[in-house]
């Protein structure tokens, strides 16, 4: 079942998704982030708890769950999140889906191993994923930066990363891997880095 957030809900975004979700049903069929099928591979974090942020319709968290982790699923659509839970239903797996505007939502305080998110860029919410993972816990994290101009002249400012901004933001923590020539027009952000454990 969705669970609504308690905070308000932007009618314009969600408005906004909700259509694009609606238009884009072969979207629907989209397999797990390659960066997360790769970092899970690497066995850095095998169980626990997951957040997925703007997870749209829960590929990623529907593929974590089929691995072992209890996901929580957060984003604007009820669209999105519906065909989630059809998915997670086939898959024979549970997902704790949340509808909520990241604007204003924010996550508890140290309850997650993983938190990730991909194409997606809201840097209000940055501090408030650093106090939702656990000491030690890892963050993936991955979207367009500036290079997207380069091949879409339009795209928002506002959505896009500087170059190195990733790094720089995260810069006390341990930095795994992180670069900015990724996905297939190399024009997005990623960073793979890990929580200060307690001294």
């Amino acid at each position: 079942m969705t669970r609504k957030a308690s905070r308000n809900i932007s009618g314009s975004d969600q408005e906004y998704w909700n259509a694009r979700w609606s238009a884009e049903a072969g979207a629907y069929e989209r397999g797990p982030h390659p960066l997360l099928v790769r970092f899970l591979s690497q066995g850095m974090v095998s169980e626990g708890r997951a957040l997925d942020i703007a997870c749209g319709v829960g590929q990623n968290a529907i593929w974590l769950a089929q691995h072992g982790f209890v996901v929580d699923a957060v984003d604007i659509s009820p669209v999105a999140l519906e065909y989630g839970q059809q998915a997670a239903a086939r898959a024979g797996v549970a997902v704790n889906f949340i509808q909520a505007d990241l604007d204003v939502w924010t996550p508890e305080a140290e309850i997650y191993e993983l938190v990730f998110g991909f194409r997606y860029l809201n840097r209000r919410l940055w501090p408030c994923l650093q106090r939702a993972l656990r000491p030690g816990g890892w963050l993936l994290y991955q979207t367009f930066n500036f290079r997207k101009l380069n091949s879409y002249s339009d795209s928002p400012a506002e959505y896009l990363l500087d170059v190195g901004e990733l790094s720089r933001a995260f810069a006390g923590w341990e930095i795994v891997e992180s670069g900015d020539d990724g996905g297939p027009s190399r024009d997005q952000s990623w960073i793979i880095c890990r929580k200060a454990t307690l001294p």
